[in-house]
């Protein structure tokens, strides 16, 4: 089962800082209510527009991934994420290995 795309978003916030970065202190940053965002995390219920609207300003993610219809949660990764099958994080990798050749 893949990975609920609103949570993965929250916990690779603060990858380097040994605090998680919670779902209260996302609540504080977007201005959704923190059950609100565990709800959203859980699966329990879809996002609204105004969610949908908070989520891609902030994490600068395209709504097609917010709506699961997109791999990718880069834009630039958009297309070839369609036409590859592969995930934006797969792409971003193949792009760091590309790099250092």
């Amino acid at each position: 089962m893949e990975e609920n795309r609103f949570k993965k978003l929250r916990m690779e916030k603060n990858p380097n800082i040994m605090e998680d970065f919670t779902a209260k202190d996302l609540s504080k940053e977007i201005g959704i209510a923190a059950p609100k965002i565990s709800e959203l995390e859980n699966g329990r219920r879809n996002a609204s527009l105004s969610e949908l609207k908070a989520y891609h300003k902030y994490f600068n993610v395209p709504y097609e991934y917010l709506l699961g219809e997109s791999k990718s949660r880069h834009y630039e990764n958009m297309a070839l994420s369609d036409e590859l099958g592969l995930t934006g994080d797969s792409i971003e990798h193949l792009k760091t290995i590309y790099k250092r050749f």
